[in-house]
C-alpha cells in the first residue's frame, strides 16, 4: 500500500498539468522524457537527443587550483607550494585532460558548470640532474547554485620542472575508469 501511495504521489508531482488559475504554471517533465521509478528514488531520464557529453560550459572565472601533498615537509613543501602557484598561474589545460571526461552527461538546461580544475600533488621527487618530477591528480571543479557536486574520476599527469620551466611528460588521460564514472551531482 505504501508503494502505491508513493507512486501515486510521484505521478501527481510529475504530471504536466497547470496549477489553479492565478498560480504559476507547474510544468512537468519535457516531452519524450521517461519517468523511472526505483526503490527509494525517482529518476527522470531525458531522451538521448537532449544529452551532450563533456564538461559543459566554462565559468567566466575559470581557474586552476593545486595543493601540495598532505605529507610534504621542509624543502619538498616549499617546492610544491611554488609549483602549485606557478601551475595555477600558467593554467595548463591539456585537451586530453578534458577529453578524458567526455563520458560526463551534460544537459543544456542543467545548472552544473565547469569552473576549472583542481589537483593534488601526489608525489614530488628531485631527480639526479637537479630537476623535479611531479605527479598531479586532476579533477574538474564543478559549480552549481542549487546542487552539491561530486566527481570521483581523475586524470594523473606527470611534469618535469627544470628551473622555471614546467613540462608535461606523461598523462593517463587515455585510461578510462568506468567504475568512477558516475554523474557528478548529489542532493
Amino acid at each position: 500500500m505504501r508503494a502505491f501511495i508513493k507512486v501515486a504521489a510521484i505521478m501527481t508531482l510529475a504530471a504536466p498539468t497547470p496549477a489553479s488559475a492565478g498560480d504559476r504554471e507547474i510544468v512537468g517533465p519535457p516531452p519524450g522524457a521517461r519517468i523511472v521509478l526505483e526503490p527509494g528514488s525517482l529518476r527522470v531520464v531525458l531522451p538521448e537527443s537532449r544529452i551532450r557529453r563533456g564538461l559543459g560550459p566554462a565559468d567566466d572565472d575559470f581557474r586552476t587550483a593545486i595543493r601540495p601533498a598532505a605529507d610534504a615537509r621542509g624543502e619538498a613543501l616549499r617546492f610544491q607550494e611554488g609549483f602549485a602557484a606557478a601551475f595555477a598561474e600558467a593554467d595548463s589545460r591539456p585537451p586530453e585532460r578534458a577529453a578524458h571526461f567526455n563520458w560526463l552527461p551534460h544537459y543544456d538546461d542543467h545548472t552544473v558548470r565547469h569552473a576549472g580544475w583542481r589537483g593534488e600533488i601526489r608525489r614530488a621527487e628531485r631527480q639526479g640532474d637537479g630537476s623535479w618530477r611531479v605527479e598531479v591528480r586532476m579533477t574538474p571543479l564543478l559549480r552549481s547554485t542549487t546542487l552539491k557536486t561530486l566527481i570521483l574520476d581523475y586524470v594523473e599527469e606527470t611534469y618535469r620542472v627544470r628551473g622555471d620551466a614546467i613540462e608535461q611528460v606523461g598523462s593517463d588521460a587515455a585510461t578510462p575508469r568506468p567504475q568512477l564514472q558516475a554523474f557528478p551531482v548529489h542532493f
